[in-house]
């Protein structure tokens, strides 16, 4: 390598260099160049230099309106130029050419990339395409159509781009930009602008910005905008995403940080969709003619330094929350409200929710945040935390509407709950305390005629588990059954009671209670109907409760209709079409295991057999398909045709 040269009174000199057998960032590096600049501010260059298989060529002349230099890149594959441990996750080729003219400080520029196959971890991207001219001068003709398309992740292909085009014509410092994307051919997506280069910033404004359904995002009127070397800042803007307007919203960006500020209002949230098999089923909607709950609300957050600060705010503004379509279906909202306050990563939240004929709920987060490396923004997960709360919950039978559809076709719910909860500890290893109490209490598995009613429950938290202290059940029969010989063997009005004890935890409601009965209506189904005493175990897990036991039937009916259909076993899944597997939904299923003595009014009917049975029974089923009944029993007094 050899320099020959002067500042002054021009900058003027010689530069020139030759490599062999070298190396740039631990690769192999080959070339030669010679870079002149004379007195009279002419330059001319021309290098040659190779790094692996890229190579890297730019020869030609600057200083004059007819002198230029033309440079072309060419790597045909990118994770040649990076360590070894980057190549397993980057791919692709690359290639540039431009070329220059005029005045060296301020020449005219055009410029072509186009790259293919480009990779970067679990982001992948088909091709892109660039066009870039600019006319020289301090305030030169510019242009720009760029290009990308089959942008994937592979965590999530759901969020795959098809295309990305973006236009830029005017002037350095006023222009005009368009910025589409598509996703699918329903999902689309655009930004409209315009501005210039003033100033050190680009300054201008976003004249129109469109995201097609289901986001439904549009610009109500032209915001401001400035991007530096700096930071950016945004707003105030009015934007609508869906059916939320949100207004004097502000987003700033510098070296102090990140600021953003603003408010909304007409969020219902029973206009919201979540996906579903098929297509998309509503959250909470309203039926009839009904006012549905509104809330509004502000932010305004900093992030700098690693500390966020700032507010948070939700409440209610109008309407109501309904849970079925009966005229006493509306909670009768009175209040609901969050409020979140940050202080330094410090974080107090409070919320309440009162509904005349729901009760209320009111609760207290004290915590701090921190941004993980694996999860981003989260609770502290080794910091003290406190979460105190009290609710009194009237008529849970609102509850149903939000069960998931088969849950809310099979199960009821309902009575009242109160109670306290504190919990302590840390995120990570949380400790509960508190009590529960509720009366009139009523659970009804309407599929197989499982009928609770009149409950009554006392229960304390404790660490991570609900203890039961005492969960009471009684009544009379609801249902009587088809046969009226096992109706008359009890008394109509005789009341029957189940008391429970036991453990679940906070979790995922899993675990065990255990089960004593005195004359309780077991089976409450036409066709499948026992009065027991007895005792058993639930076991209770996500997607499954089994009840094992063993009782004496005062009275009972099974009438046997048809012959069972073939089922398939358990453990094949039926796929159709539009859906996969994985996406299925999962049903939570009920089975048992009773042990029956059936006692002296026991009857059973069908397949032309009319008989009064004696004797011990099992009956079995695992949540779907036919129940199995397996012992030894005697038919006594009985026909058959």
């Amino acid at each position: 390598m050899a320099i020959d040269g002067a500042l002054k009174p021009q900058p003027a000199g010689r530069l020139t260099f030759e490599l062999a057998d070298s190396r740039a960032w631990n690769l192999p590096l080959s070339g030669r160049g010679r870079i002149d600049v004379d007195a009279q501010q002419h330059l001319d260059v021309d290098i040659d230099l190779m790094v692996r298989s890229a190579r890297l060529v730019a020869r030609g002349g600057l200083g004059a309106p007819d002198r230029s230099i033309e440079v072309k890149l060419d790597v045909p594959s990118i994770a040649e130029l990076l360590p070894p441990s980057s190549k397993a996750a980057v791919a692709g080729s690359l290639e540039l050419s431009g070329t220059a003219r005029g005045k060296w400080t301020a020449p005219e520029v055009q410029v072509q990339l186009a790259a293919k196959a480009l990779r970067y971890g679990d982001h992948s991207l088909a091709s892109v395409s660039a066009l870039a001219s600019y006319g020289g001068g301090s305030d030169g003709t510019l242009r720009v159509s760029a290009g990308a398309a089959g942008y994937g992740y592979a965590p999530r292909p759901a969020a795959s781009v098809q295309a990305v085009s973006l236009v830029v014509e005017g002037r350095l410092s006023n222009h005009a930009i368009r910025l589409q994307a598509t996703a699918d051919k329903t999902q689309s997506a655009s930004i409209i602008a315009d501005g210039g280069w003033r100033e050190d910033a680009w300054r201008g404004r976003v004249r129109e910005a469109v995201v097609a359904p289901p986001l439904d995002l549009r610009l109500l009127m032209p915001a401001s905008l400035v991007v530096s070397t700096r930071g950016a800042e945004f707003g105030p803007a009015k934007i609508a995403v869906e059916h939320v307007r949100f207004d004097d919203v502000r987003l700033r960006s510098d070296d102090a940080g990140i600021a953003t500020q603003g408010t909304f209002s007409g969020l219902q949230p029973s206009r919201f969709s979540v996906p579903v098999q098929g297509g998309l089923k509503p959250v909470l909607a309203p039926t009839g003619r009904r006012t549905p709950l509104a809330l509004r609300g502000e932010w305004d957050l900093r992030l700098a330094g690693g500390l966020i600060d700032g507010r948070v705010l939700i409440e209610r503004s109008e309407g109501d929350l309904y849970a079925g379509r009966g005229p006493r279906s509306a909670l009768g909202l009175t209040d609901a409200w969050l409020d979140a306050r940050i202080e330094a990563n410090h974080l107090a939240a409070a919320m309440r929710i009162e509904g005349t004929n729901s009760g209320g709920i009111g609760a207290h987060l004290d915590a701090w945040l921190e941004d993980s490396a694996e999860a981003g923004w989260r609770l502290a997960q080794a910091r003290p935390w406190l979460i105190s709360g009290a609710f009194d919950l009237k008529g849970l039978n609102w509850i149903n509407a939000l069960l998931s559809d088969h849950m809310r076709a099979n199960v009821r719910l309902g009575g009242n709950l109160t109670g306290t909860v504190r919990i302590e500890g840390t995120p990570a290893s949380p400790s509960a305390s508190g009590r529960l109490s509720g009366s009139d209490l009523r659970v009804a598995w309407v599929e197989q005629g499982v009928r609770l009613e009149n409950g009554r429950l006392l229960a304390h938290l404790q660490g991570d588990l609900i203890v039961l202290d005492e969960l009471q059940f009684s009544g009379p029969p609801r249902v009587q059954p088809d046969d009226r010989r096992a109706a008359a063997a009890v008394p109509a009005d005789r009341e029957g009671s189940v008391s429970a004890s036991g453990r679940l935890r906070l979790g995922d409601l899993s675990g065990v209670i255990q089960v004593a009965a005195i004359h309780l209506p077991l089976l409450q189904r036409p066709d499948r109907w026992v009065i027991a005493s007895g005792g058993g175990n639930i076991e209770i897990a996500a997607k499954h409760v089994q009840v094992n036991g063993a009782f004496a039937a005062e009275a009972g009916f099974v009438g046997i209709a048809r012959a069972e259909l073939p089922s398939l076993s358990d453990d094949v899944v039926v796929v159709r079409a539009g859906e996969t597997a994985e996406g299925r939904e999962r049903r939570v299923t009920l089975g048992f295991d009773l042990g029956i003595d059936l006692g002296e009014a026991f009857y059973l009917t069908g397949k032309g057999l009319s008989t009064r049975v004696e004797g011990a029974v099992r009956l079995r089923s695992a949540g779907r398909g036919a129940v199995t009944a397996v012992g030894s029993i005697a038919a006594v007094d009985g026909v058959y045709e």
